[in-house]
This record gives structure tokens, C-alpha cells and sequence, in this order.
């Protein structure tokens, strides 16, 4: 059970993203019943039938296309447009229980995951965010305190079936070891992670990374645990700058679910790890889901459009391999403009 708790409490900040089913292809609705084949670089209309580009979007030769901002979740760009903000959050309830022997212990702790991104191109976005623990068991020293991190994303494609974009940060968590006085080390660490999904059929896609972002709170949609790694998209390469401090890779996998054009929905689990450098003692090179070292790391959620720049919801986060140990339930909210 250490091994699994372990995997969530540090490994998550690669874990599975969130979903995003992409733009219901052949289906985005417009004003009419028809659909519409859009030309190379033709320009499609509010007014436009069924354009698989959706309204008002903008769509290049070779099948990208540089889209408005979509209602549907499962249909944006990882990355925002050009001039566009993001300001997201969410408040996390995490609960452990940890068995030494015969003796069990538990304690809970509530989080604040907070963030904020610019689109600096319709290919380009900053941010920055920031997790911290506020008040429950182990936070008289703690609070306020954890992982800082700054980051980037880049857009690769994005198009009616595939939509990638790239992501590497910077992070500095202010707590993250123990000093010799017994209080709160600040540590370094950077990431690199791959947003992308596939659109299986209509409303169903298969990802890795987040589902839509960035801002996706406490990396719902990820097997992350926010305050311990919450990330802004899917991680997958993480590297300690400390001395000996581990350097991993995680495979992270999940399936979406555009249930309406409001709600998306989405399961996701951690496939394998791989520990590349200063691995702990006695852990094993490949980790798998459901052995000891991996255990089952699972999130479940999702999100509700209530307009075209809010949207709402929530995830779980357990380890399905010792249910209960270890989980953390989030609620959020993302804004966009």
C-alpha cells in the first residue's frame, strides 16, 4: 500500500489527463440541418449548416483548423487564442488512511489549486499556478505552502480528429523536502508532457494529458493529486533538479465522453511508469498498473459548460487497488475570455 500511495502522492503529476472529446466532427450543429463542406481557407459562418469547424471558424488547407472558441469542451484547443485569458481553480478534499503493522492512521486536507494562463498566439500559451495545502491534519507548518510552477504550451495540430499540443514547466515547490530544522525545503524540479487525443467516434475520444486546458483544476482529468503535483496538463517526463532526485516517465490514459454539448465527461487511469534515474530502493525499473509499486490510479469526472466561458465540475481521484487509502475529491471552476 506505501508503493501505491507513494505512485499518487509524487508520480501524479504526470497522471492521466482529463479527456476532451474533439469537435464532434461531421456534427458541430449550425443554423440549418444540412452539412457543409468547407473549402481550403474558406470561412465558415454563425449562420453556416452543420460545418464540421464549427461556427464562426476559420478553416486551413490540410485539415487544421484555427477555430473560435468552442462551447463544447471536447472541442477547443489545448492552447487559448491569441490574447486570451484563463483563470482557473479548485478546492480539494484529500483523505489518507496509512496502516503500519496493526496500527491504521488517518488524516484529511483541504488544498487550493489556483492558476492563470495567457494565449501569447493561437499556437502559444503562458501561465503559471500554484497548489498549497489551507487547513486539516499536517498543515501547521505546511500551509500556504507547496508546488509554484510556471509553464508553457505549444499547439502541434488541431484538427476534427486529432488536436495535440506540448507543454514543459518549471516548478518550485515550497515545501517539497525537510530542512535541518524540521521545517518546510523548497525544491526544483521540470516536466515536459504531450496533450493528445483521438477522436474514436462521434463524442468519444481517447487522450493522454488533459482533457481541455489549460487550467484544468488540479489536473482534473489526471491522475494527479492536486497539491501534490497538480498539474495545468498531462505530465508525463518529470526530473528532480535536487541531488539524486528522481527522474520518472508515466503513461497516463483515458477516454472522454462529450455526453451533451454542455457536459463532458471522462475516466482515466496511470498504465505504467517508468523510473529512469535514482529510483527509491528496492522499486522496480517498469511499473505496471495494479502491481504493488503502481497500484490503480483512477480519475473520474467532469465538467459543465454553463456558458461558452464558464464552465463547472468535479473529479475523484483513487487508487482502485486500495480503495479508499488514499483519494481526493475536487471542485472547480475554469473562466476563459
Amino acid at each position: 500500500m506505501h508503493q501505491g500511495l507513494k505512485t499518487l502522492l509524487i508520480g501524479s503529476s504526470l497522471l492521466l489527463a482529463a479527456p476532451a472529446a474533439f469537435a464532434q466532427g461531421d456534427d458541430a450543429s449550425g443554423g440549418g440541418g444540412g452539412s457543409a463542406t468547407v473549402g481550403a481557407g474558406a470561412e465558415v459562418n454563425a449562420g453556416g449548416a452543420g460545418a464540421s469547424a464549427g461556427a464562426g471558424a476559420t478553416v486551413a488547407a490540410g485539415g487544421d483548423a484555427a477555430v473560435g472558441w468552442p462551447a463544447e469542451m471536447g472541442s477547443r484547443p489545448y492552447t487559448l487564442l491569441k490574447g486570451g485569458l484563463a483563470a482557473y481553480g479548485d478546492f480539494d478534499i484529500m483523505h489518507a488512511s496509512i496502516t503500519a503493522g496493526t496500527t491504521t492512521s488517518s488524516f484529511t486536507q483541504e488544498q487550493f489549486h489556483l492558476g492563470a494562463g495567457y494565449g501569447v498566439s493561437d499556437k502559444l500559451t503562458v501561465g503559471g499556478e500554484f497548489s498549497f495545502p489551507l487547513a486539516g491534519d499536517g498543515t501547521d507548518n505546511t500551509k500556504l505552502k507547496g508546488p509554484l510552477r510556471f509553464y508553457g504550451m505549444f499547439g502541434l495540430s488541431h484538427s476534427d480528429k486529432m488536436t495535440v499540443a506540448a507543454e514543459a514547466h518549471f516548478e518550485l515547490n515550497l515545501c517539497g523536502g525537510v530542512d535541518t530544522m524540521g521545517g518546510c525545503a523548497t525544491t526544483k524540479a521540470i516536466g515536459a508532457g504531450l496533450d493528445a487525443r483521438y477522436v474514436l467516434a462521434p463524442k468519444i475520444a481517447l487522450f493522454t494529458g488533459s482533457a481541455f486546458g489549460p487550467g484544468v483544476p488540479g489536473a482534473m482529468g489526471a491522475v494527479s493529486l492536486p497539491g501534490f503535483g497538480g498539474a495545468s496538463v498531462g505530465q508525463h517526463l518529470n526530473i528532480s533538479l535536487e541531488s539524486s532526485g528522481p527522474i520518472t516517465f508515466d503513461v497516463p490514459v483515458g477516454v472522454s465522453l462529450q455526453a451533451t454539448p454542455q457536459l463532458l465527461a471522462w475516466v482515466a487511469f496511470d498504465l505504467m511508469r517508468f523510473n529512469l534515474a535514482n529510483k527509491a530502493m528496492g522499486a522496480d525499473t517498469v511499473q505496471v498498473i495494479f502491481s504493488d509499486a503502481q497500484g490503480a490510479p483512477m480519475n473520474l469526472g467532469g465538467f459543465f459548460g454553463v456558458n461558452k466561458n464558464l464552465d463547472v465540475g468535479v473529479s475523484v481521484t483513487d487508487d482502485l487497488k486500495h480503495a479508499g487509502d488514499l483519494y481526493v475529491i475536487a471542485l472547480g471552476a475554469r473562466w476563459t475570455k
